[in-house]
């Protein structure tokens, strides 16, 4: 899995920001709620600022006028989680690795950055404009390892524990079931420590 994720740019003509980067605010309202059926949206959070040249280098705009829109924008980046399929593949082909990834629950994420240009044009922003991410630019992988109880259907155990191999523990990112909607580095740190701490008490004894 990786997240579902699009930028915003809010554009008002005659209201400069002058950010150099912007990372201080986020917004969870729509976290749990607010998709279509009510269904849960993701996260908003501020984007590093954008400045002309990296406007101009993805976008048709020519240099000048990719400057004045990003003096003048808030950037905003829009973060959805992406359930789990069994189809989605790491696979190695040869000296390349492949990414087969069958992205999923794209609506709740289109409703999402949807409800948020609705909202920017409300607080002021007369233009807003949104790019969603693709596989090109895959935003905090996930899963292939997953954790669960039963053996038949995951790789390590609520441990964190490989199921066929009792010496091998596995914490990183691999092993989340699903992706959630926000940087899943605080939970993979998390998961680490509170592996170690059962190594400690397991495995070790005075």
């Amino acid at each position: 899995m990786n997240h579902n994720t699009s930028a915003l740019l809010a554009l008002h003509p005659f209201r400069r920001n002058p950010s150099v980067y912007q990372k201080t605010l986020m917004v969870n309202d729509f976290y749990l709620s607010g998709g279509p059926d009510n269904a849960p949206m993701g996260n908003m959070q501020l984007l590093g600022k954008i400045t002309g040249p990296i406007l101009a280098a993805n976008s048709p705009l020519p240099g000048f006028l990719a400057g004045f829109v990003a003096r003048r924008a808030i950037d905003l980046y829009a973060m959805s989680e992406d359930l789990p399929d069994p189809d989605s593949r790491i696979m190695v082909q040869g000296d390349r690795i492949i990414m087969d990834w069958r992205q999923k629950n794209w609506a709740a994420h289109a409703a999402f950055v949807a409800r948020l240009k609705r909202l920017l044009r409300q607080a002021g922003y007369p233009i807003v404009l949104s790019r969603a991410f693709d596989s090109r630019t895959p935003s905090h992988q996930c899963g292939t390892a997953r954790m669960g109880t039963d053996a038949a259907a995951s790789v390590v155990d609520t441990d964190c524990r490989s199921h066929d191999h009792r010496n091998l523990m596995i914490t990183d990112a691999s092993v989340l079931p699903t992706s959630a909607a926000v940087n899943p580095a605080l939970t993979v740190a998390a998961l680490a420590l509170r592996a170690a701490d059962h190594i400690s008490r397991t495995e070790f004894t005075t």
